[in-house]
């Protein structure tokens, strides 16, 4: 009876922070640990591995935690440079809406690709929305493309995410499995996802601008094309001082470049972070004159934000505590009770409850708690590692995308938005529109399963 009354106990502690992560995602760390004191406490009563330090050491994976430290300090070095590439790329694309449009997604999906989906929309988006006025057109349709591809890179690189790093290192995955088994996925969705937002938003948004320049008068041959006025404006800002000086944006590239490749043959990726963070730090020194800059990684670490990290090592214990309590157990047998259907059947079941899952809460919480689910399903079906894996990483990946709060980059994409008070890119519209194509990019995930087996 105690450990049914525990069990309860512990998924309302859930409940709560999920609730949390709901209605207050700017203070949700402060909650998460309070309501994690509380649950340690009354699991001490009753459970006695609960009562012990070590559990709680040894709950945590210092690796992944570890690795996601040198990602985000990384991260909050290399951003002047993301804003000079992103300004490169993107401003001379501006002045045909159709290049840019393209050009944007695919860049954002290669950044995804590399660094945290978050960042990405911390970097780019503002950019767009700046370049879009200066150009006297909608940013709807590039907001909506940045927001839907960030969120397909995370099925094609096992660093995309947080939660791709989670289940990369337990799952012992590398660039090539993900390629092997996500890439034509990844391929095949981008494509479409591709000509429907150009189709049905894209396509609209320059037709309604086009006519807007006839009825003031513009004459000019090609719709797709910027107006007169701003192309002379580029031309004259083309000289415009850059973000960062041109060998330090050099050597960055390089040390990017570096960062890929070690991430590919090097299956030690701690090891492969904590190298390039050093020598970012190195060729990055900080200081008000030149002449007195120097490497300061300290400096970096204070400017960097640990949130999700702490967020994760809280998350770490609840799903130990739920372990010792049975909870995870429950949740394993009630998948594998499915065992006499077919394993299609079962696999897309699981995508399904993760998918449903990610797209209530964040996705964070739900890759940690069905790490031993999956751990349980991978050693009663070995021969299907390839489905359980493929369906569990589109469930986190493609699932948080049918809500807004399922993912970081989505409610950073609304923040954003709503600081720059852009007309039509909102909460409803994100849902109908994100979460339209997230139900695309699943039936197509599970159009795949059912030819996988």
């Amino acid at each position: 009876m105690a450990n049914i009354l525990l069990q309860i106990f512990l998924i309302l502690c859930l409940v709560g922070i999920i609730i949390i992560l709901f209605f207050d995602k700017g203070d949700y760390l402060t909650y998460t640990v309070i309501i994690l004191i509380v649950a340690i406490l009354v699991c001490s009563l009753v459970i006695p591995e609960a009562r012990s330090v070590n559990t709680y050491i040894l709950a945590i994976r210092w690796e992944i935690i570890l690795f996601l430290v040198c990602m985000v300090v990384s991260i909050e070095i290399l951003e002047p440079f993301f804003e000079e590439l992103a300004r490169r790329i993107l401003q001379k694309n501006i002045l045909n809406q159709r290049i840019f449009f393209y050009t944007l997604c695919i860049f954002s999906i290669f950044l995804a690709s590399v660094i945290e989906d978050l960042s990405v929309s911390i970097i780019i988006l503002p950019f767009v929305i700046k370049l879009c006025r200066k150009s006297e057109i909608s940013p709807l349709p590039y907001l909506f493309g940045v927001t839907i591809c960030i969120n397909l890179a995370a099925t094609i690189s096992p660093f995309a995410s947080a939660e791709n790093v989670l289940i990369a290192n337990d799952f012992q995955l590398n660039f090539m499995w993900f390629f092997q088994n996500m890439g034509l996925y990844f391929l095949i969705t981008t494509v479409f996802t591709l000509i429907f937002l150009d189709v049905f938003i894209l396509r609209k948004k320059i037709k309604t601008h086009y006519n807007q320049r006839l009825t003031d008068g513009e004459e000019h041959s090609d719709l797709h094309f910027a107006s007169l006025s701003l192309i002379k404006e580029i031309k004259e800002h083309s000289t415009e001082s850059p973000i960062i000086s041109s060998n330090l944006f050099l050597a960055n590239s390089v040390v990017l470049i570096l960062y890929f490749i070690g991430l590919v043959l090097i299956e030690n990726f701690v090891l492969v972070g904590i190298i390039i963070l050093l020598i970012l730090t190195i060729i990055n020194p900080v200081g008000e004159e030149t002449s007195k800059k120097h490497p300061d990684l300290i400096f970096h670490a204070k400017n960097a934000d640990f949130k999700l990290i702490y967020f994760f090592i809280c998350f770490f214990i609840l799903e130990t505590l739920m372990e010792l309590n049975g909870i995870i157990d429950m949740i394993a047998e009630i998948l594998l009770a499915q065992q006499n259907q077919s394993i299609i059947v079962l696999v897309i079941i699981l995508m399904v409850i993760v998918s449903v899952l990610s797209g209530l809460i964040d996705d964070a919480p739900v890759t940690i708690i069905f790490h031993p689910v999956i751990v349980d399903l991978l050693s009663t079906y070995p021969e299907y590692e390839i489905h359980i894996l493929f369906a569990f990483i589109i469930g986190i990946n493609i699932g948080s995308n049918i809500l807004p709060q399922g993912t970081a980059s989505d409610l950073m994409a609304l923040e954003i938005a709503q600081k720059e008070r852009v007309v039509g890119f909102n909460y409803l519209k994100l849902v109908k529109v994100g979460g339209l194509f997230a139900i695309f990019h699943l039936i197509i995930a599970g159009i795949f399963l059912v030819f996988m087996v």
